[in-house]
């Protein structure tokens, strides 16, 4: 699964919860479309890591030799039957790697695994009003993300709340 000439998409294992838990951590203070922030998770890196790679969720990571894990897109099947088909999506990459196509590489990555696989016809990502950066990522790929709703006043930071707009992208099953 490589993407550009260093960089390695690949699922994260349980051996990565250390750097997963890493990335996620630094990557929370300025993730304006995260519904958590520091307050929220553990700060023991490996038992973050390890939560997120938890239960029905799985991780997709974008690594780099010499760098190591650079971003990820964690995947959670919504659970129950009638919208099985449709996973939800987080997008994270680690700051001083903003803006420089690591994001666009991740959410491409994401897209082709998930086609490959059959199991969802329909993903979703979340992207808080003000986060220019994840909503011009999904503008940029080729594959068609739209803006399916918005999400009045569906997040709270620092005191102030924040519409969410509710992304979606429609796969073809094999």
């Amino acid at each position: 699964m490589r993407s550009a000439a260093s960089d390695v998409i690949r699922w994260a294992h349980r051996s990565d919860a250390h750097a997963v838990g890493m990335l996620v951590l630094d990557a929370l203070e300025d993730a304006p479309s995260s519904e958590v922030g520091l307050e929220d998770v553990y700060t023991d890196p490996r038992e973050f890591g390890e939560q997120l790679l938890g239960g029905a969720a799985a991780v997709l990571v974008i690594e780099r030799l010499g760098h190591g894990i650079l971003g990820g897109a964690r995947i959670v099947p919504r659970e129950f039957i009638r919208a099985s088909h449709v996973a939800e999506v987080a997008i994270v990459v680690h700051p001083q790697f903003r803006g420089r196509g690591v994001g666009r590489t991740l959410v491409q990555g994401v897209e082709r695994e998930l086609q490959e696989e059959g199991r969802y016809s329909k993903l979703v990502v979340r992207v808080a009003a003000d986060d220019l950066g994840l909503a011009t990522v999904l503008k940029q790929v080729p594959a068609a993300w739209t803006r399916e709703r918005v999400e009045r006043n569906a997040l709270c930071r620092h005191g102030q709340t924040l519409d969410m707009h509710l992304y979606a992208l429609l796969l073809d099953l094999p």
